[in-house]
């Protein structure tokens, strides 16, 4: 393997995945991506096929999550 790419949405599970990952990694050394997608809360836009207009009021991404995942798997290794 050359890299394996591990989705999360921070709950046990995901973290079960990347503690496997890890172990996967320190035997058979390859590229570990760490992957967060979400669903961008559009306020008021009905149809998802429209252009998202530059600056559109996003919600704010609470990093904390992400931020934890990373000093886990940079203690792993």
């Amino acid at each position: 393997m050359k890299t394996i790419l591990i989705p999360t949405d921070f709950s046990s599970n995901a973290n079960n995945a990347l503690n496997y990952a890890i172990e996967l990694c320190k035997k058979d050394p390859a590229k570990l991506l760490i992957v967060n997608a979400y669903k961008a809360d559009l306020e008021g836009h009905k149809d998802s096929s429209i252009a998202i207009p530059e600056g559109a009021p996003f919600k704010p991404i609470k990093r904390s999550p992400m931020q934890r995942l990373i000093t886990i798997a940079t203690f792993a290794f």
